[in-house]
């Protein structure tokens, strides 16, 4: 029978009986929904709570420190995971914490050693009590010259001369003076050579694996540094430099560069453009917003001086008793004399840069300290009459063959300029074309760094 609108009893009841599973359905799917909402509330709740006690705890925030984010869920029912803080700053957001997982396991756990020469020649030996416990599980983990362990061995070879940690230690020997310097091997690790060496990220996952499965045992970890100070006979020091591969030194070459960029474009980001334009005015300024403005001239050995358009340079027969060194002072080598090079920009003939960075001056001084450890108010000042302007109470900077030929004519110099178009920085190493122009480019693609600050 049908009722009035033409449906029989059957279909209404087939009809409300969909209905009714429908809204079960949707009833159930909301109440989960729900659910799973408030459990990630609470999730939210227990993580906001370990941000908060990671913040309000300044005794190591620099350091490694591990933690456990637990959470509970709407069953009462506690799950927990093992996180490392791997960074305490955001350069895009202030105070906001960078969390890095880990598994359960911390990971394989080394001695980590220094053991050094000083610049007296005196042996350190100490081991790192503050990684005691710190384990690796991939390359990325291995400690850097953030944990102040390291800033003993950094204060004598300097940060940017870390190249990472080594199974093995090197003696270096100055071919002239006949004198012992001990560091970490700078040469890579491999089976072949029994694992003795630089743990790099190449040979990392065969190295665990060989830790892993026994072949070797009782691992001590080098910190590692390329030679990078002065000794007493000024040749020496190249020569241990060369100890450790081309290769290497050029790869720290290119992080060095690339950590100068990342860092002054997160200067830029939180401060502007303005903290240049506080230490420049002119044509310096017009410089490093466009071509380039130079900053550092790489003289004998690799040793940075302040650019400026003037450089001693010592010649004659210093045997000779007739010898006068005023006769024979020129300003520079013919490269550095030449009108091209003498024309571009010069950081050292800005007004109140003049011999001399300025601690306190901002923009160029942070960049170098806080982005590589390098302190610019100790390079040489490029107008006093010592050997060449070059402060031999210092360290090089960059390492590279090409870097440390002394026969380069000192052509190189490092540059710096903003593209406020595309909001990025760039830092180069290279020489000046006779068209008064610096190709940022660089000596080749590894000696140029680019970063943005958008």
């Amino acid at each position: 029978m049908k009722n009035q609108n033409g449906f029989t009893l059957v279909e209404v009841i087939v009809a409300l009986a969909l209905v009714t599973m429908i809204t079960g359905i949707l009833a159930t799917s909301l109440a989960q929904t729900l659910r799973y909402f408030n459990d990630a509330n609470v999730y939210k709740k227990e993580s906001d709570a370990a941000f908060d006690t990671i913040q309000s705890d300044s005794t190591d925030i620099q350091y490694k420190t591990e933690y456990k984010l637990v959470s509970t869920d709407s069953d009462n029912k506690k799950n927990s995971v093992r996180v490392r803080v791997s960074s305490y700053i955001d350069k895009s957001s202030k105070n906001k914490l960078t969390y890095q997982s880990i598994d359960v396991k911390l990971g394989m756990v080394f001695n980590y050693t220094l053991k050094y020469s000083d610049k007296n020649n005196n042996t350190k030996t100490e081991t790192l009590s503050e990684l005691k416990d710190y384990g690796i599980q991939k390359f990325d983990d291995l400690p850097g010259t953030n944990y102040s362990a390291l800033q003993k061995m950094s204060d004598e070879w300097g940060d940017w001369a870390f190249i990472g940690w080594s199974t093995s230690l090197k003696t270096y020997t100055a071919s002239s003076t006949g004198r012992k310097y001990i560091n970490g091997n700078p040469e890579a690790a491999s089976a072949s050579n029994n694992w003795q060496g630089l743990i790099t990220i190449d040979n990392f996952k065969d190295f665990k694996n060989a830790v892993a499965t026994g072949q070797i045992k009782n691992v001590n970890l080098y910190a590692t540094y390329m030679f990078s100070y002065d000794v007493p006979n000024y040749s020496d020091d190249i020569d241990l430099l060369k100890a450790t591969p081309n290769s290497i030194r050029i790869s720290q070459d290119n992080k060095n560069l690339k950590k100068l960029a990342q860092y002054a474009a997160s200067l830029i980001k939180e401060k502007g453009t303005s903290a240049i334009d506080n230490c420049l005015s002119g044509n310096y300024r017009s410089a490093i917003y466009g071509n380039g403005l130079e900053i550092l001239h790489f003289r004998e050995g690799g040793w940075p001086v302040e650019a400026y358009s003037s450089y001693y340079t010592y010649g004659g027969d210093l045997n000779d008793k007739w010898w006068n060194k005023s006769i024979y002072m020129q300003y520079g080598k013919e490269y550095e004399t030449s009108s091209y090079y003498l024309n571009i920009p010069k950081i050292g003939n800005a007004s109140g840069y003049t011999q001399g960075f300025k601690k306190n001056d901002g923009f160029f001084y942070e960049v170098f300290s806080n982005g590589i450890g390098f302190d610019l108010t100790k390079i040489g000042n490029p107008t006093s009459k010592t050997w060449r302007g070059i402060n031999y109470g210092y360290n090089s900077l960059l390492f590279s063959d090409q870097m440390m030929d002394n026969n380069n004519q000192f052509k190189y110099s490092l540059f710096m300029k903003i593209d406020k178009d595309s909001k990025e920085i760039t830092v180069w190493v290279n020489q000046v074309a006779t068209n008064g122009i610096s190709d940022s480019t660089g000596i080749n693609p590894t000696y140029s760094a680019t970063a943005s600050y958008a």
